[in-house]
């Protein structure tokens, strides 16, 4: 496939800037909406986004199906022309303006590690090339979604690694996606006690709730025990189960699931019935981290870290 000559890899202030200029055959209000309008995004962006259209507003990045799974920030908003903003540790400038009778778009794309600038490169020479197509009308020549590598990545990518003089062995590999995001989340592993150690803690925190349990059948090993369960603390997700076998090791604090309380009673009432029949790995105190602060393993052998950070009612 033709190698694209429009992107330019500079060093600005420490870090790599990518700049990509094209010509659009349409006009700025029409690329503006593929900018910034979800339907559209999700035709062309990496990683389609809703935001709130002032600078300072949040800007929710989106899993293919719908569910955000990162979040930024907006550091210019100035419809029709220009949008900038986070895009993880990195940060994404559009600018628009009139051309003929059609737009100019450039893209600079601000980050650290120099070594991904080929695989970036490749990749939003790719997605501008999906933006065009969809502005035409024509059908997205790649895949574009967090869940896929586009067609004929590899062959950009390697042409400009060449250009970048980066070597392949170096380079920095494409992200691996996680499928939902919830894709990564605790399992806590019990020994029969997985059902009494989530009814506990349901009545520690609030909101909590045993969302799904499955337990092992009388044909099976541990009958009775959960075989799966999942919790919710909050809007997160932590998934128990019981292991019938016997192992040679058990919850370590090295581990610690943390809880960012709503206040300081919060966290003193949680300290309280966490620390029943358990062990205090850290005292019950104000410290410079943290306004109200305790780190404690339960009876059941999982470790909490407590937190009031000083947002919210300090009561």
């Amino acid at each position: 496939m033709p190698f694209s000559s429009d992107a330019v890899l500079q060093d600005e202030d420490g870090r790599s800037v990518l700049r990509f200029e094209r010509v659009l055959d349409h006009p700025v209000e029409r690329v503006w909406a593929a900018l910034t309008e979800l339907d559209d995004l999700r035709r062309w962006h990496p990683s389609p986004f809703e935001l709130e259209r002032r600078v300072g507003g949040q800007i929710d990045f989106l899993a293919p199906e719908g569910n955000a799974f990162g979040c930024s920030y907006v550091t210019a908003y100035e419809p029709p022309r220009l949008l900038a903003h986070g895009w993880g540790e990195d940060h994404l400038r559009w600018e628009l303006t009139p051309h003929d009778s059609g737009t100019r778009l450039v893209l600079t794309h601000t980050f650290d590690d120099r070594l991904k600038a080929a695989r970036d490169a490749a990749g939003w020479d790719l997605c501008l090339d999906g933006m065009a197509a969809w502005l035409s009308s024509h059908d997205n020549p790649a895949p574009t979604g967090e869940a896929a590598i586009p067609a004929g990545w590899s062959e950009l990518n390697q042409a400009y690694e060449r250009r970048f003089g980066i070597v392949s062995e170096d380079a920095t590999p494409p992200p691996n996606h996680l499928a939902a995001r919830d894709a990564a989340v605790p399992l806590l592993m019990f020994t029969g006690d997985a059902e009494e150690a989530m009814r506990f803690y349901c009545s520690v925190f609030f909101p909590a709730r045993v969302a799904q349990i499955e337990r092992y059948g009388a044909d099976e090993a541990g009958e009775g025990t959960v075989k799966h369960a999942t919790l919710q603390l909050g809007d997160r997700t932590i998934h128990c189960i019981d292991s019938p076998p016997v192992h040679p090791f058990a919850f370590t604090p090295a581990i610690s699931i943390a809880v960012r309380a709503a206040s300081v009673d919060a966290v003193n009432g949680m300290f309280a019935r966490l620390s029943e029949g358990g062990a205090v790995l850290m005292a019950l105190d104000r410290y410079p981290f943290s306004e109200r602060f305790a780190w404690v393993t339960d009876r059941f052998g999982v470790s909490w870290q407590l937190t009031f950070d000083g947002a919210g009612d300090p009561r």
